[in-house]
C-alpha cells in the first residue's frame, strides 16, 4: 500500500512538537521510567544478549523466560510472565537484516546506530509471522559533517528545514521539487552521481534563505552549533549556486516553480540581494525507518503465520510491521511508539496478572 502525501513531514504548523525536541521528551521520560525498574537489564556492544525460551521455568509458573548475558556476569535467566518487544527497526544492521532483506542499500548511511538486531531472530524463534521486511526508508537529508564526511551514521537535516523553505542543489542546480515525499526527493538524489572517494553518498547543497533560517531558527541554531549547517553571505556563494538562488527567488515572487513546488515557506530573498545572509550544509540520502517487522493485532499481541496469538508476547514500535505501507508518512513513528506502547504494556500487565492469579 502506499500512503503518500506531496509534502514534507513538516507541516502541521509552528505549535507542534517535532523532530529533536519530541524525541527528547520521549526519551527522557523512557530513561527516568527504566532507571525506576528495579532490574532493569544491562546493554552490551556484541552478540547475543537475550534469549527467549517458552517453556515453564523451575522459578515460576510463568511459561516464559528471558535469559541475558554480559561479559562480566554471563547468562542470566529472568522468568517472565509476559514480554514486551520495543528494540527499534533495522535500518542500522547493514550487514544483517538490511543485507538480506535489501541488498540495493548496502553500503548507505544510516540515522540509526550501527548495531546487528537479534530482536526480529528472537521473535521468529518464538514462532512469530514477519511482514513487510523490504519496506525501508530513505530520508532523502541526512547531514554530511565536513569533519567526518564518511562517517556510517548522520544526524537527520530535519523536515522542517526544506518545509519551511530550504531548497536543494547539486553542481549549482535545482533538480526537484524539495516538498515531495521523502521517497520521491530521495530518488531523484540517488540518480545523480555519487560523491567520489565516499561510497555511497551523495554531494547534495540544502540552502536556506533568511526568511526560511528563521522560521526554523530552533533547528537552524543547533546545526550551526553542531558545525552541520554554516552561514554565509550570498555574494560569497559560488556562481552556480549564486544564479540558481537568483532564479529561484524570482520564481517565488512570480509564484511558479519549473519543478512544480507550490509552498515556499517563508522564503523573503529578492534576486539579485547580494548582501543577505543564508545557511548551507551538505546533506545524503540515509537509511532512516524500516517499515517491515513482526505481525501484531490491535492489542498488540505478536501473532504467528496462522494469526494466532504467541501467548504473552507482545510488541510495539519500529520492530513490528504491517502498521505503515510500503512508506510510512513523517512524523507518525513517534505516534506509533506512544499509542502501540501504552496497549502494549496495558496489555502485557494484564496478561501477566491473569498468570499469576
Amino acid at each position: 500500500m502506499q500512503f503518500s502525501q506531496q509534502r514534507t513531514g513538516y507541516h502541521y504548523g509552528a505549535s507542534t512538537l517535532h523532530g529533536e525536541l519530541g524525541c527528547w521528551v520521549v526519551i527522557t521520560v523512557a530513561r527516568t521510567a527504566v532507571r525506576n525498574v528495579a532490574r532493569p537489564l544491562p546493554v552490551g556492544s556484541e552478540g547475543p544478549y537475550l534469549s527467549y525460551v517458552a517453556t515453564p521455568t523451575a522459578l515460576s509458573l510463568s511459561p516464559l523466560s528471558v535469559t541475558y548475558q554480559t561479559p562480566d556476569d554471563g547468562p542470566v535467566s529472568l522468568p517472565a510472565a509476559s514480554v514486551v518487544f520495543a528494540s527499534g527497526g533495522f535500518a542500522g544492521d547493514g550487514p544483517g537484516l538490511l543485507a538480506h532483506y535489501r541488498p540495493d542499500l548496502a553500503g548507505m548511511p544510516s540515522t540509526n546506530d550501527a548495531r546487528r538486531d537479534n530482536a526480529h531472530s528472537l521473535l521468529v524463534g518464538a514462532g512469530a509471522e514477519l511482514v513487510d521486511m523490504d519496506s525501508v526508508q530513505v530520508h532523502p537529508t541526512g547531514f554530511v559533517d565536513p569533519k567526518e564526511p564518511t562517517q556510517p551514521i548522520k544526524f537527520l537535516a530535519a523536515e522542517a528545514l526544506r518545509g519551511e523553505g530550504g531548497i536543494l542543489l547539486h553542481e549549482g542546480r535545482r533538480f526537484v521539487n524539495e516538498l515531495e515525499t521523502r521517497e520521491h526527493v530521495s530518488a531523484a538524489i540517488m540518480r545523480l552521481p555519487t560523491k567520489e572517494g565516499e561510497g555511497r553518498q551523495w554531494d547534495v547543497t540544502l540552502l536556506l534563505d533568511p526568511g526560511a533560517c528563521s522560521a526554523a531558527k530552533t533547528h537552524v541554531d543547533f546545526y550551526v552549533f553542531k558545525g552541520l549547517l554554516r552561514r554565509t553571505k550570498v555574494r560569497d556563494l559560488d556562481d552556480k549556486v549564486r544564479a540558481a538562488v537568483d532564479a529561484y527567488a524570482a520564481g517565488v515572487a512570480a509564484g511558479q516553480d519549473v519543478f512544480g513546488r507550490k509552498s515556499f515557506g517563508h522564503w523573503t530573498l529578492q534576486a539579485g540581494d547580494a548582501d543577505a545572509e543564508v545557511c548551507i550544509g551538505r546533506v545524503t540520502p540515509v537509511t532512516h525507518f524500516t517499515m517491515g517487522g513482526a505481525v501484531i493485532d490491535a492489542d498488540a499481541r505478536v501473532l504467528n503465520a496462522n494469526g494466532g496469538q504467541i501467548g504473552g508476547v507482545f510488541a510495539a514500535g519500529e520492530v513490528t510491521g504491517g502498521l505503515h505501507g510500503d512508506n510510512r508518512l513523517g512524523g507518525s513513528s513517534l505516534l506509533e511508539c506512544v499509542v502501540f506502547g501504552r496497549i502494549a504494556g496495558r496489555n502485557a500487565a494484564k496478561a501477566a496478572g491473569a498468570r499469576q492469579e
